[in-house]
C-alpha cells in the first residue's frame, strides 16, 4: 500500500520533468554515478504485475475488500507518512512547482494520475516485491510541453544518467535524487514514461547496461510485453488487475508446483474476483482434487491449500540421490499435496500431506534419509512409521497411505493423531469438497501473522517502525481474527481465458 501512495506522488514529479527533458538537448555537463550494487534482477522476468485504468484509484479500491479495509486502513500508514522517501517526493514536488513557477490545478494533477498505467515488480534478497518499474501513458500532458520546457535546464536533483540504444533510437536516461539513499531512474519515448525504483535495476556494477535490460525496455516501449508475460486480459476488461507469480508466493517451494504459475485479482468497478494461473497443460492433467487429504489435516490451521505437485520433478530430484538411497520408490506418488500452516508453528515450517500407493518401510526410510539430510535418523514411536533427524527436527511419516513431511516434528505427530481419530481434522470444522482448494481461518492466521511481524520488527533496529507496530498491529489483528473462516473453491462457471481457473470465496461461521 505504501508503495502505491509513493508512486502516485512520484508520477506528478516525473511527468513534469520528463516532458521538459524531451525537448532539451543533452548537455555535456550532466553526469551521474552511483554506488555499485548487485540486485541480480532480470527485467525480462518480473514476479508481479499490475495494470490499472487509474493509478490514483487503486489504493481506494483495494480498501473495498472488507479484510483490507479493516486491516490496512490509513492509520496503519502513520509510520510511512513521515518516511524519508515519502517526504522526499513531497518536498521535490513542492520545490519544482515553486521554483519553476508552475500553475498546476488539482484537476490537472488528478488527470495525470488517472492515466492508464502498468507496474512490474521484482523480489529483493528477502523475497519481498520491493523493486519495481512503472509504465504510464502521458498523452494527456503533451499540450503543456511548452509551459514545462524550461523546468529542468539546471536542477540540483535531476541529472543525465546515460543513454540506452533502443529500436526507436538512442534515448536518454535521467536520475532524480529524492534523498541521498533514494534515487529514481526514468526515460520517456512517445506516449510512455518508464520509472525505475532504483538505478540498480538498469545499471550493472560497472555502470554498464546489460543486454537483457535493453531487451526488456524495447519490449515495454514497442508493445504489450508485460501483459503478454502475465497472460493478462486487455486493460479495458477490468479497472485494476493484479497478478503475482508463484515464485513470489511459494516460499521457495515453487519448483515442486510448476503447474501453478500464480494468482490474479481483478476489480471490475464494483467487486473483486480472483483466479488461479496454471501452466498451459490440459486441466484434466492438473490434479487439484483429493478430498481425503482434508481428513488427515489437523483442525485449526492458519491456512491449508491444495497444491498441484509435479511428481515427475520430484522423481527427478530423488533420482539424483539414488547412489546413497537406492531404495527410494516414488512410483506411487500421483496425488496432489496439501500444505498447511499452524499458529503454534512458524511461517517457514509448513506441513505437507499427500498420498502414496508405495509406502514400504525401506522406501520411506530412504526417502526420509534423502529429505532430512541428517547423519542419523531416529525411529519415533508411532503406529505407523515416523522418522526424524537427530539434529534436524524435520520429520517424515507414513500412516494408512498418507505420506507426511514437515520441518516441525510436532505437526507430523499431530497429523498421526488426526488420522487415528484422536484429534479433530479440518473437515470437522469446515465443509470441504472436491472443488475446495484452500481453507483460511482468520483467527489463528492473525495470531501467526502478529507473532511473525513482531519478531521481524523487533530485530530491525528501526525504533519508529517498532513503536508504530506495537501500537497499530494488535487492533488490526484483532479485527482480522473476527472474520469467519473461508473456503476457496473452483468456480462452477467455466473460464473463457486460457490458463486461468476462476475462484469463489465461501464464508463459514464467524470466529468467536
Amino acid at each position: 500500500m505504501k508503495r502505491i501512495h509513493l508512486i502516485v506522488a512520484l508520477v506528478v514529479v516525473l511527468v513534469s520533468t520528463i516532458i521538459a527533458l524531451g525537448v532539451i538537448k543533452k548537455s555535456s555537463r550532466l553526469s551521474y554515478r552511483y554506488p555499485p550494487s548487485n540486485l541480480m534482477v532480470d527485467l525480462r522476468h518480473p514476479d508481479g504485475y499490475i495494470q490499472t485504468q487509474s493509478l490514483s484509484d487503486l489504493p481506494k479500491d483495494l480498501l473495498t475488500i472488507p479484510i483490507a479495509r479493516d486491516v490496512l486502513t490509513q492509520d496503519w500508514a502513520f509510520y510511512y507518512t513521515n518516511h524519508e522517501d515519502r517526504m522526499g517526493v513531497k518536498g521535490t514536488l513542492k520545490r519544482i512547482t515553486y521554483e519553476k513557477d508552475l500553475q498546476w490545478s488539482d484537476t490537472l494533477v488528478q488527470s495525470l494520475l488517472d492515466e492508464p498505467a502498468q507496474m512490474a515488480f521484482w523480489r529483493d534478497g528477502k523475497g519481498a516485491l520491493r523493486h519495481y518499474a512503472l509504465i504510464v501513458n502521458r498523452t494527456f500532458v503533451t499540450k503543456f510541453m511548452e509551459q514545462l520546457a524550461s523546468i529542468a535546464l539546471n536542477d540540483t536533483q535531476l541529472t543525465h544518467a546515460g543513454d540506452i540504444e533502443t529500436l526507436e533510437g538512442k534515448l536518454p536516461l535521467y536520475a532524480l535524487e529524492i534523498t541521498p539513499r533514494r534515487t529514481f531512474l526514468f526515460l520517456s519515448h512517445g506516449d510512455k514514461l518508464i520509472v525505475f525504483s532504483s538505478p540498480d535495476l538498469v545499471f550493472g556494477r560497472k555502470n554498464t547496461l546489460d543486454p537483457s535490460v535493453k531487451e526488456a525496455i524495447n519490449g515495454w516501449l514497442k508493445n504489450d510485453t508485460l501483459a503478454t508475460l502475465f497472460d493478462a486480459p486487455p486493460i479495458s476488461a477490468a479497472k485494476h488487475t493484479l497478478i503475482v507469480r508463484s515464485s513470489a508466493l511459494a516460499l521457495g517451494y515453487s519448483p515442486f508446483i510448476p503447474r501453478l504459475k500464480g494468482v490474479r485479482l481483478d476489480y471490475q468497478g464494483s467487486q473483486w474476483s480472483s483466479a488461479l494461473w496454471m501452466n498451459p497443460t490440459p486441466f484434466q492433467e492438473v490434479s487439484l482434487s483429493d478430498p481425503q487429504l482434508w481428513n488427515a489435516a489437523p483442525a485449526n490451521p492458519t491456512v491449508c491449500m491444495m497444491l498441484p505437485v509435479d511428481w515427475n520433478h520430484v522423481r527427478f530430484l530423488l533420482a539424483q540421490g539414488k547412489q546413497k538411497t537406492k531404495a527410494i520408490d516414488a512410483s506411487g506418488l500421483d496425488s496432489p499435496a496439501l500444505a498447511c500452516w499452524y499458529p503454534q508453528s512458524s511461517l517457514y515450517t509448513p506441513l505437507f500431506i499427500t498420498r502414496s500407493a508405495s509406502t514400504s518401510p525401506s522406501s520411506i526410510t530412504a526417502l526420509a534419509r534423502f529429505a532430512i539430510a541428517d547423519k542419523k535418523l531416529l525411529t519415533l514411536p508411532s503406529k505407523g512409521l515416523m522418522l526424524g533427524g537427530t539434529t534436524n527436527p524435520s520429520t517424515v511419516g507414513v500412516r494408512e497411505g498418507y505420506l507426511i513431511f514437515s520441518p516441525d516434528r510436532e505437526l507430523v505427530t499431530k497429523t498421526f493423531d488426526t488420522i487415528e481419530h484422536r484429534f479433530p481434522n479440518v473437515t470437522d470444522q469446515v465443509k470441504a469438497s472436491e472443488s475446495t482448494l484452500m481453507v483460511i481461518n482468520p483467527k489463528p492466521l492473525s495470531q501467526m501473522v502478529q507473532r511473525a511481524i513482531m519478531s521481524a520488527v523487533d530485530g530491525s533496529g528501526d525504533s519508529n517502525l517498532l513503536t508504530a507496530t506495537q501500537q497499530l498491529l494488535p487492533p488490526k489483528m484483532e479485527a482480522l481474527g473476527r472474520y469467519p473462516s473461508y473456503r476457496l473453491e473452483r468456480a462452477k462457471r467455466s473460464s473463457r481465458e486460457k490458463n486461468w481457473i476462476p475462484l469463489e470465496w465461501n464464508a463459514g461461521e464467524p470466529s468467536q
